[in-house]
C-alpha cells in the first residue's frame, strides 16, 4: 500500500511539473510574439516598414534605434537585395561609423556583404571614414579593392589626401606604397607624401606609361609648398618623363610660377657634385677613419655615422659642354677623362637622345642633352655641373664630427680603421634607410634612418 501511494505521489509530481512548463513555453511565446509585435509597431512610428529598403534605409541614416528594432522585428541582418546591397555597404556609403560597429557587433560578416572583394574598404576611404576603415582591416578585410586601370585602396587615400587613413592602409598594402606616394604628390598633401616616405616609398618610381615621377605630378598640380618638399627630400628634378619633360617644364608650360620659382635655383653643392668639387668618396673597400675613444668604449657603428640622405645613385660623369651636335662629357671613376657622344651613342649604360645648344629646361643652365637608361628606359636630364643619376639607390653617410661623406650603394664592403678584422657590408638602401651588417665578426646590424630625408 504504501509503494502504492509513493508512486501516486511521484506521478502527480510529474503532471504539475509538465504543466508548469507548457505554461512557460506558452507564456515565452506569447512574451516573443509580443516583443516583435512592439519591434514592428515602433519601426511604424519610426516611419519603417518591416521590409529590405527601410532596414537599408535606417542603416545609411545611422539610426542606431531603428537598426536594434529591425532586429527584434525579426529582420536577417546580413541580407542583400537583388542589386547585390547591403545594410553594412548603405552604412558606409553613409559614413555612419557607429551604425557599421552596431552591425558588425551583431554579427554582420565582412565577407559576401559586397558585389567585389575590397569594394566595402573602398567605400569606406572615399568616405575618408578612419573609424571604418579600422574597423574593416580589423575584421579582416584584406582586398584593396583594385581593378586594372583603377587605383587601389592605399592609392585612392593618397589621392584624397587622408594622411590617417594612409597610415592605417600601409601595413596591409605595402607594394602599393609607391603608387601611392606618387597619387599624394598630385593631390599636394605634404603631411601625406611624408608618412610615405617614412615608410620608405621610392622618390624615384615611375608612373606607368607616362613616366612621371612623384615631383612630376605636384608640379604639373601647381602644388610649390610639395615640390619643395619634395625637392629638400631628395628627388630628382632632372628626372623626364616619357615626353622628355621635367617637372620645371610641365610647371612653365601650365603657369604655376610657385613650383617654377622653387625648380629654379642654381644647383649647389648638396645637390652637385661638380660644381661643388665635392665628389663623394666610395664606401666600397674603404678604411673608414674611426680611430676616435668612442668606438673603443664599445659604441655601436651605428652612433658614429649619420645618413644624410638616400639618391639617386651618382653616375660619375657630368657634361662638360656642347660644341653643335656633340655633347662632351667628363667621366670619373674607372676611366677618367673626357668622352664626346652624339644622338644615337651609347655610353656608360646610356643612349644620347637629343643634343641641345640652348637651355629648353630650367634658366640655371646653358645647354645640355637628354639620356636614356638602357636598363630602365627612363630619361635623364644632363646639364652642366651637375652629375648624371639613374634609378639605383645610393644613401650618402657621414663620419659624425668629420666633413668626409661617402657614397653606398648596395653590396659595398668596408672596414673601420679602429677594428680592421671587422668587415661591413652595405646590405640594402631603401629611400629612407641603409642596412649596413656584419660580414666577419659577432656584431649586430645597422640600420641608419634619415627620418624622411630632409635633412639637407
Amino acid at each position: 500500500m504504501n509503494c502504492l501511494l509513493e508512486i501516486f505521489f511521484v506521478w502527480r509530481k510529474w503532471r504539475i511539473a509538465s504543466s508548469a512548463c507548457v505554461i512557460l513555453s506558452a507564456c515565452a511565446l506569447s512574451s516573443c510574439g509580443d516583443a516583435q509585435s512592439r519591434a514592428l509597431l515602433e519601426l511604424k512610428d519610426l516611419g519603417y516598414a518591416l521590409d529590405v529598403g527601410d532596414y537599408f534605409r535606417a542603416a545609411g541614416k545611422g539610426d542606431l534605434s531603428a537598426l536594434s528594432l529591425f532586429e527584434k522585428a525579426g529582420m536577417v541582418l546580413d541580407v542583400r537585395d537583388d542589386k547585390g546591397g547591403s545594410a553594412l555597404m548603405e552604412a558606409i556609403k553613409g559614413g555612419q561609423d557607429k551604425a557599421v560597429a552596431h552591425l558588425l557587433n551583431h554579427g554582420v560578416k565582412v565577407d559576401g556583404q559586397a558585389v567585389s572583394p575590397g569594394e566595402l574598404l573602398k567605400v569606406a576611404v572615399q568616405s575618408r571614414s578612419e573609424a571604418t576603415v579600422g574597423l574593416l582591416l580589423s575584421k579582416g578585410e584584406d582586398s584593396d579593392g583594385s581593378t586594372p586601370g583603377e587605383q587601389g585602396c592605399l592609392q585612392l587615400a593618397a589621392s584624397l589626401g587622408a594622411q590617417a587613413i594612409v597610415s592605417l592602409l600601409i601595413p596591409r598594402f605595402p607594394a602599393e606604397k609607391d603608387d601611392a606616394l606618387i597619387a599624394a604628390g598630385a593631390s599636394g598633401d605634404v603631411p601625406t607624401i611624408d608618412v610615405l616616405l617614412q615608410a620608405d616609398a621610392s622618390l624615384f618610381a615611375r608612373e606607368s606609361g607616362s613616366e612621371n615621377t612623384v615631383l612630376h605630378r605636384a608640379a604639373l598640380g601647381g602644388h610649390a609648398e610639395a615640390v619643395a618638399f619634395l625637392f629638400r627630400s631628395g628627388a630628382n628634378r632632372l628626372a623626364l618623363n616619357s615626353k622628355g619633360q621635367s617637372a620645371f617644364q610641365m610647371a612653365a608650360q601650365a603657369g604655376h610660377e610657385g613650383v617654377v620659382a622653387v625648380l629654379a635655383v642654381k644647383p649647389t653643392s648638396d645637390e652637385s657634385e661638380a660644381e661643388g668639387k665635392r665628389i663623394f668618396e666610395t664606401l666600397q673597400g674603404a678604411v673608414i677613419d674611426l680611430r676616435s675613444r668612442i668606438l673603443w668604449q664599445g659604441r655601436s657603428l651605428g652612433e658614429l655615422l649619420t645618413l644624410w640622405g638616400v639618391r639617386e645613385r651618382r653616375v660619375p660623369f657630368f657634361l662638360e659642354r656642347v660644341d653643335g651636335p656633340t655633347a662632351h662629357f667628363l667621366l670619373r671613376g674607372t676611366r677618367p677623362g673626357p668622352h664626346q657622344a652624339g644622338a644615337g651613342d651609347q655610353f656608360e649604360g646610356y643612349v644620347v637622345e637629343r643634343v641641345m645648344a640652348a637651355a629648353e629646361s630650367a634658366p640655371w643652365w646653358e645647354y645640355g642633352a637628354i639620356l636614356r637608361s638602357r636598363s630602365t628606359g627612363n630619361q635623364v636630364l644632363a646639364v652642366p655641373g651637375v652629375t648624371i643619376r639613374s634609378g639605383d639607390l645610393c644613401g650618402i653617410i657621414e663620419i659624425n664630427g668629420e666633413t668626409l661623406r661617402y657614397e653606398a650603394h648596395q653590396g659595398d664592403q668596408f672596414k673601420c680603421r679602429s677594428d680592421t678584422e671587422v668587415t661591413y657590408r652595405v646590405e640594402s638602401i631603401s629611400p629612407n634607410s641603409v642596412r649596413i651588417v656584419v660580414v666577419e665578426g659577432q656584431m649586430p646590424e645597422i640600420n641608419l634612418r634619415s627620418g624622411s630625408t630632409r635633412g639637407r
